[in-house]
């Protein structure tokens, strides 16, 4: 490659890399401007009571760290990458792509044959359409259930829902659960939010309208309200713009939420809510089902107390799901054994926060 060309390219890298990690650093600044917004100015120089300051303040406080934690962990927990064994070797890998013919259906057809041959001994139950095994050009492996390529983090992603660029990371097996605690909490902190901020947000509002009326060249003066609140033009603005946030953020992380919430309880993902996976049976949008109970301690752990805690992640080893359509219990206890550490080799850091 020209070194032009090549310093081109080093260019453009640069220029994703701080495109992509803008959305984590804006929301970042808006979490740091929430606190103080909230526990400076209206805790500590807005509320007259002392046991509002207190209450608000230590809820509102205990709401902003779970939120941070949950997020900082959605953002730097691996999604969880395909262990070694379904990567194809050298030499399968070329007497795969070596496979050439006029016909094209006979080509993919021996294709078929030979990825069967190769996964023949890995535990997979995800087909394609034409019953042949999920494979990945890019990464050159037979896809495990549930995986998916990211064209964004160029590899592929143990049970991948989708790509979030507010985390700057795929979302998948190793921490759906962060990301799901993060989108309830999220919620949860906006509403109250909203909510305890709403009487002064009132007054705020109408003093803000008032004051229209009384300009100076003085943009740090006070002003009272309607209810005897003395806010100065910084105050005002920020409980202002706290509130509206708290409220447009409130309203449509909800809906992400809920949706969430839908996936979590059906044990589905983004991707195959939005096509169904084929199974060795035939294509099935409920193959992973086993009922709620068990659909949520799949993604949230065995251990209820941790559900709502970002401490731990979910059963099993990444690869390897229990089906709706397999006989007895006795397999999915097996698949999702809290005990299970085959996943260890899928995905980086500490094991030893396991739920």
């Amino acid at each position: 490659m020209p070194p032009r060309q090549a310093s081109s390219c080093l260019l453009a890298s640069l220029c994703m890399r701080c495109l992509s990690g803008f959305p984590v650093i804006f929301v970042t600044g808006l979490l740091l401007w929430a606190y103080y917004a909230y526990v400076v100015v209206l805790c500590g120089q807005l509320l007259g009571s002392l046991v509002e300051k207190a209450l608000f303040g230590t809820v509102f406080s205990a709401l902003w760290i779970i939120l941070f934690v949950a997020y900082y962990k959605a953002i730097n927990t691996p999604a969880g990458a395909p262990p070694e064994q379904f990567y194809l070797s050298g030499a399968q890998v070329a007497e795969y792509e070596a496979i050439v013919d006029e016909d094209k259906e006979q080509e993919m057809e021996k294709k078929k044959d030979l990825l069967m041959k190769f996964g023949e001994n890995l535990p997979l139950h995800n087909r394609l359409p034409n019953g042949g095994l999920r494979y990945c050009g890019a990464c050159k492996l037979i896809k495990p259930d549930r995986a998916h390529h990211c064209s964004l983090c160029k590899t592929c992603v143990l049970k991948m829902d989708h790509h979030c660029p507010w985390v700057n990371n795929c979302v998948g097996y190793g921490n759906y659960k962060f990301f799901i605690l993060f989108l309830m909490y999220t919620t949860v902190f906006c509403l109250f939010t909203a909510i305890s901020v709403l009487p002064t947000f009132i007054s705020s509002w109408g003093s803000f309208g008032s004051s229209h009326h009384h300009r100076t060249s003085d943009v740090s003066r006070n002003e009272t309200s309607n209810d005897g609140l003395v806010l100065s033009t910084s105050q005002r603005l920020q409980i202002i713009f706290l509130f509206f946030l708290a409220a447009v953020f409130c309203f449509s992380v909800c809906f992400l939420n809920f949706f969430h919430m839908y996936l979590l309880t059906n044990n589905s993902t983004t991707l195959e809510n939005g096509r169904a996976p084929y199974f060795t049976y035939g294509q099935d949008g409920k193959g992973y089902n086993l009922g709620i109970r068990q659909n949520i301690r799949q993604v949230m752990g065995h251990d209820v107390l941790y559900w709502f805690l970002p401490l731990g992640r979910g059963l099993g080893n990444g690869y390897e799901f229990p089906l709706r359509k397999q006989s007895g219990i006795g397999e999915a206890d097996r698949l999702l054994s809290p005990a299970d550490e085959r996943g260890a080799a899928a995905l980086s850091g500490d094991e030893s926060d396991r739920v």
